[in-house]
């Protein structure tokens, strides 16, 4: 099961233009990842699969707008940075 660890804007980090939190995913446990903006997800530790590839530290995950991506963490589980752009003036 994912569950978010820490929202930056919630501790008083705060990126205009830019969502970040970081999840972590026990071992097995999955996410899907969902962007309605540009997202990144950056591997902080440990190891998981995605129909893309395997996912391995600093490593980077970067969905367009649209996309949809599922992630599963590895035996060790997962912590994920994510990032998430916040729709541009003008943009719905």
């Amino acid at each position: 099961m994912a569950r978010v660890v820490q929202d930056m804007a919630a501790n008083g980090l705060s990126v205009p233009g830019l969502s970040v939190r970081i999840v972590e995913l026990g071992p097995g446990g999955g996410l899907e990842l969902s962007a309605e903006d540009e997202t990144m997800a950056y591997v902080v530790e440990g190891r998981g699969e995605t129909r893309l590839g395997t996912l391995a530290p600093e490593g980077l995950l970067w969905l367009d707008p649209g996309d949809t991506l599922a992630v599963e963490a590895g035996p060790g589980g997962l912590r994920l940075l994510i990032g998430r752009a916040a729709p541009r003036a003008g943009q719905t």
